[in-house]
């Protein structure tokens, strides 16, 4: 498909449209184009005006007719407008000195590596010529593929994660578990501020962690400490995107990262929303919700947790966070929750009945039903 936009001083606008164009996924290129006639005689003055001032050696005329009753085919079109540059640049006499040779050289017809490529589209009653393509950012259009729950920690990973979320048309909202200082919240929001230029708006949900942390560090082994907390996360985002409606949660987990990142560890965490143990308490949601046969309350279907990093290098991941401007933010000197209380020794291949045998002396239900009870949530 095309979209044709019209501007009133390009010159003046043309900086301010690329950068938004960039960053508006489902486009595959765009281009700065001259408005021109179908006539051969106008199309023939037309590319060479907007080709005279420019620098080259080479160049080729490259025709696309969505007009199919035009009556030239994309080859004569090519042939007749071309003849008609090389005549001009005959009479305009810019020749090209050769440092080998000596020799001069006008410049001419290249296919296959020209400098200068002069692109011509007709269409329904008129015609576009330009002289570049300027990639854009590709991907699908957002909102087009649903909406996700980013679990937003405030480091370099999840903003990147959210991204390439984004880039496959979905929709994405975010959720940060708070226990630090509030200048790690502000952190997060600006985070979802940058990544939000590649999407309108977006909301994001803050839940209070510190009483869950102390909880969990009181009544658990600390070497499975980070597991738990990942997993009453899990649980918590889980129930929220149940009662606001996202298909999928989100994060910015890659294969041995850290500690909790392994596949032992990310296969244990991600048994806490395993769709035979995601039932909860039906006043967490206070909603219309399933019951099994043993009349225990369910959050509804099961959640997918996607990790869209999984197989990623750090520095590719860095990379990225440059790229679309998280990097500088996301390296900030505010500690998230897990980061502050870390264990000394975390568990790298946790066992699941050695964790489920552990979680008997948490009450993870009341924990969930009083993270839901106090979270904030704040349109960005």
């Amino acid at each position: 498909g095309r979209i044709i936009i019209r501007l009133t001083n390009k010159e003046q606008m043309k900086s301010k449209f690329e950068l938004i164009l960039k960053n508006i996924f489902g486009i595959a290129n765009f281009s700065f184009a001259i408005e021109s006639k179908q006539d051969i005689k106008i199309l023939q003055e037309d590319c060479w005006n907007l080709i005279k001032n420019e620098k080259f050696k080479t160049f080729r005329v490259t025709t696309q007719r969505s007009e199919k009753n035009y009556p030239l085919t994309s080859q004569q079109v090519n042939e007749k407008v071309g003849d008609y540059i090389c005549k001009k640049l005959e009479k305009d006499v810019r020749p090209v000195k050769f440092a080998r040779s000596g020799a001069k050289q006008f410049n001419r017809v290249n296919l296959k590596n020209p400098d200068i490529n002069c692109f011509i589209e007709i269409v329904d009653k008129q015609a576009f010529i330009y002289l570049e393509k300027i990639d854009g950012p590709g991907g699908m259009p957002v909102g087009t593929s649903g909406k996700a729950l980013v679990l937003l920690s405030g480091g370099i990973d999840s903003p990147v994660a959210a991204y390439y979320m984004l880039k496959r048309g979905v929709r994405t909202d975010f959720i940060h578990f708070h226990s630090t200082s509030p200048a790690s919240v502000g952190k997060v929001k600006e985070l979802a501020k940058i990544i939000n230029k590649f999407q309108l708006n977006s909301k994001i949900f803050i839940i209070p962690f510190t009483e869950i942390q102390k909880e969990i560090m009181a009544q658990t082994p600390p070497k499975l400490r980070v597991i738990f907390y990942r997993r009453v996360m899990l649980k918590i985002a889980e129930a929220i995107a149940n009662k606001e409606k996202y298909l999928v949660l989100v994060t910015g987990e890659a294969v041995g990262q850290v500690a909790s990142q392994t596949l032992e560890n990310i296969a244990v965490i991600e048994d806490a929303v395993h769709p035979h143990t995601n039932l909860v308490n039906k006043s967490l949601l206070n909603k219309k919700t399933t019951t099994d046969k043993n009349n225990r309350i369910g959050v509804g279907v099961y959640i997918p947790v996607l990790r869209p990093l999984i197989g990623f290098d750090k520095e590719e991941i860095i990379n990225k966070a440059k790229e679309i401007g998280t990097y500088e933010t996301s390296i900030l000197p505010h500690e998230d929750c897990c980061t502050r209380f870390i264990p000394k020794h975390p568990e790298t291949r946790a066992k699941l009945t050695e964790v489920k045998e552990a979680e008997k002396n948490l009450n993870v239900e009341k924990l969930v039903k009083e993270a839901i009870k106090n979270y904030n949530s704040e349109k960005l």
